[in-house]
């Protein structure tokens, strides 16, 4: 939680309110407590041991999709959100656990996503700014 807290020092959530510490901590246990959530961890300069955590990714699922919500940190660099974005649509592409992956993103906040088609690992659906991920299990019938 405590390098929760200090991304969260950071501006690297968007809360509405400020809130103290306890606040924090018991707003997050409940948050996480809904979702399966992942502590992405990759080499970046600001660490002193050269690797620590550079984003949060939350993921809803019904069974057959997902539906992750990414908390990229303030001090990631362009390079580590890339990894991190690349590397979970690698990871969902072959999981035999996930039938699709849906993300939906404002235009403003697509730029990383439509970067993720280019590399592959993403496909554009309709006229939305919807992008999906066929995972490896199939619907039951």
């Amino acid at each position: 939680m405590g390098w929760l807290w200090t991304a969260y020092k950071s501006g690297s959530f968007k809360f509405r309110d400020a809130m103290s510490q306890e606040e924090f901590a018991e707003h997050m246990m409940i948050a996480l407590g809904h979702q399966k959530s992942y502590l992405v961890e990759d080499h970046n300069s600001k660490f002193q041991s050269g690797i620590g955590p550079v984003a949060l990714i939350g993921v809803m699922t019904d069974g057959f999709k997902i539906e992750p919500a990414f908390a990229v940190f303030k001090w990631a660099s362009p390079r580590n959100v890339l990894r991190v974005f690349v590397a979970f649509f690698q990871w969902v592409k072959s999981s035999r656990e996930i039938g699709v992956c849906e993300i939906r993103a404002p235009s403003k906040e697509s730029r990383i996503l439509k970067k993720m088609v280019d590399y592959g690992v993403l496909f554009p659906k309709a006229t939305e700014i919807i992008f999906s991920v066929m995972g490896k299990k199939r619907k039951e019938r």
